[in-house]
């Protein structure tokens, strides 16, 4: 954990400087936060439920709002890792308060797609991606840390980088369509 606190800086700075930076500019703008308003400033709530590795449902300003996490892939359900992946997932930000920064403020699912800044100031793709329990997404994300942490990961055989082959959820997918 000490390592992760040396990639991601000093957690209380990270989520100052996060607050202010999304914060500060909307006091001159009206109470009226949109999803597509979200897209400059962020969305900042409570997580009601987690789905999976990769998205949950984000309480923000008195509605319900589903969310992506850009740039990684968790195991689907029924892959290995799926249910350590969830768990995982569950024990970080179940009822937590987030900012989530959007990058796509609708995907072809309807969800926000972001990057989720937990209240100590740690990215959450940074954690699950570095404890082996997802990919980086390279379709969408070209993010070196990120890329850097799954390297690293998979060299130290954490999570699913146990398994000889692990099959990545896109080609899960692919070779599974949903009904």
């Amino acid at each position: 954990m000490r390592r992760a606190n040396v990639i991601m800086g000093k957690p209380r700075v990270g989520w100052l400087v996060v607050t202010l930076a999304l914060f500060l500019p909307g006091c001159a703008q009206s109470d009226d936060r949109s999803v597509a308003s979200a897209e400059l400033d962020g969305l900042r709530g409570r997580i009601e439920r987690v789905f999976d590795g990769d998205s949950f449902v984000l309480r923000s300003d008195g509605r319900k709002v589903d969310v992506r996490v850009f740039g990684v892939d968790a195991p689907e359900k029924g892959q290995p890792f799926s249910k350590k992946a969830r768990s995982r997932s569950k024990e970080l930000l179940e009822g937590e308060e987030v900012v989530v920064l959007v990058t796509t403020p609708s995907d072809r699912y309807g969800r926000v797609v972001g990057n989720v800044i937990l209240s100590d100031g740690r990215n959450y793709a940074h954690i699950i991606v570095g404890e082996g329990l997802a990919w980086q997404y390279r379709r969408y994300s070209k993010d070196l840390q990120v890329a850097a942490l799954e390297r690293e990961a998979r060299s130290e055989r954490r999570g699913l980088w146990r398994d000889k082959d692990p099959e990545p959820p896109w080609e899960y997918r692919r070779r599974k369509p949903r009904r």
